[in-house]
């Protein structure tokens, strides 16, 4: 028989946060995620010691994950729009696919390019470009920590894009942008403006001729939201959030940026930092969760290899890596289930895909179907984590279903690391009871 016994550690600690900021989780849920968060990172921070180098990252999510924040490198992304993904949310016009790209080189925050598409307006009423949110990759890379390389262009991300909804521009309410049933993300008048069109480059603008598409049918209807030429001078615009003051509220979001947290805090030792980014973390209504996404954005942050490149080697002796997970709800598609896209848009596009009425690259235009092909992806990134030795910690709020009790204990280092909290107040005690877990103890034989 083998016998283990428990020796305080002096592991160096990498501690990656995946944190769920779906709607679901407004009022008291995000309030205490914050508490614990904040909590956590005090404790991780007193862990340090000449000898022991700590650090955390952070990684919100919806239903897509945000990369533009400490460490972004526009190198990541696809502005040639030659991934294979690139444009299938837009119409074929003239036997051609528009490539879409050309709107993300308006809309990127790159101060040495023409930087931000006017019509697009934040809560303070000023121009707003992408915010930071991509696409999931396709095909196996979308779980995958394959680097991004330029001459591969499917290991490149797209900028997250959610397209305009028919009708004409609505701000987001109580009563518009987060239905199960219809549309939610009207942001642009359906009608584009000529004159407008002219002076932000013609109707070329998109690397295809636009000019058939002025003069066609305008009602609600597919035709609407398949119309490209609205996007180039648009006629309304959309605010950032409902204008809430309640950092704890539930934000709603019509625009481009529909439902895209606050951006990911790669690997750091700065811990007051890490806390202040924590503290943004915001509720967002909308197109609903993946845990999938964000799972494969913290492998992403603790990997050695790019996109993010703090991360030490795989399984380097002397080094904890650690994942803890937090999600309030089983992985869901959300939103317009009875319109032509059969879901608002989401890290995969829309469930119908690019036909509209047939499957997407979620593999099913079924909302529940597609869901547990998700839950599919979030094993595989769970499991691929700990075969790189990863120690992983789930945590379920209030949604101790038979399903999430199968799934997240499953994804766990060991069953017992599968905590179900029903009360948020007490998430802060599971964050420290998880803490003090993995950074004091190391069995040893």
């Amino acid at each position: 028989m083998v016998e283990a016994s428990a020796v305080e550690s002096n592991n160096q600690l990498e501690v990656v946060l995946v944190l769920d900021n779906t709607g679901s989780m407004a009022g008291a849920k995000i309030a205490a995620l914050k508490t614990a968060t904040d909590n956590l990172l005090r404790y991780l921070e007193t862990a340090q010691s000449p000898t022991r180098k700590v650090r955390a990252a952070l990684v919100p999510f919806v239903t897509a994950v945000n990369v533009n924040g400490d460490g972004f490198d526009s190198s990541w992304i696809d502005m040639d729009g030659k991934s294979s993904t690139n444009g299938i949310n837009f119409p074929v016009v003239n036997g051609k696919r528009p490539n879409h790209m050309a709107l993300f080189r308006q809309l990127m925050k790159d101060p040495a390019s023409a930087a931000r598409l006017t019509g697009w307006k934040d809560d303070k009423g000023i121009d707003t470009g992408w915010k930071g949110c991509v696409e999931a990759r396709p095909g196996p890379l979308n779980i995958s920590d394959t680097s991004p390389d330029p001459s591969y262009a499917d290991t490149l991300f797209v900028p997250y894009f959610a397209p305009d909804s028919p009708g004409n521009g609505t701000k987001p309410s109580g009563s518009y942008s987060n239905d199960a049933n219809y549309y939610n993300n009207s942001f642009v008048d359906d009608v584009p403006d000529q004159a407008k069109l002219a002076q932000n480059g013609g109707l070329n603008i998109l690397g295809i001729d636009l000019s058939g598409l002025l003069g066609s049918d305008v009602s609600p209807s597919k035709k609407d939201l398949e119309t490209i030429a609205k996007y180039v001078a648009p006629q309304n615009t959309a605010i950032a959030t409902a204008g809430t003051n309640d950092p704890n509220a539930l934000q709603l979001t019509v625009g481009p940026n529909r439902s895209c947290p606050s951006p990911i805090v790669p690997l750091t030792e700065d811990f007051t930092k890490l806390r202040k980014e924590a503290a943004k973390m915001l509720a967002w209504a909308g197109s609903g969760t993946n845990v999938a996404e964000g799972l494969a954005w913290g492998q992403r942050v603790l990997s050695p290899s790019a996109p993010y490149t703090e991360g030490t080697p795989w399984k380097t002796p002397g080094v904890s890596k650690i994942v803890m997970l937090l999600t309030d709800g089983e992985n869901v598609v959300y939103g317009a289930s009875k319109e032509t896209t059969k879901s608002d848009y989401t890290s995969y596009g829309y469930l119908a895909g690019s036909g509209y009425g047939a499957a997407g690259r979620l593999g099913s235009d079924n909302q529940t179907t597609a869901a547990r092909n998700v839950d599919g992806w979030t094993k595989s990134v769970c499991t691929q984590l700990k075969n790189q030795g990863a120690e992983i910690y789930t945590m379920v709020l209030q949604s101790d279903t038979a399903a999430n009790r199968t799934l997240y204990s499953a994804c766990a280092s060991d069953p017992s690391d599968y905590y179900a909290v029903n009360d948020p107040n007490k998430l802060p005690n599971v964050f420290e009871q998880i803490a003090n877990k993995f950074s004091k103890l190391q069995l040893t034989n």
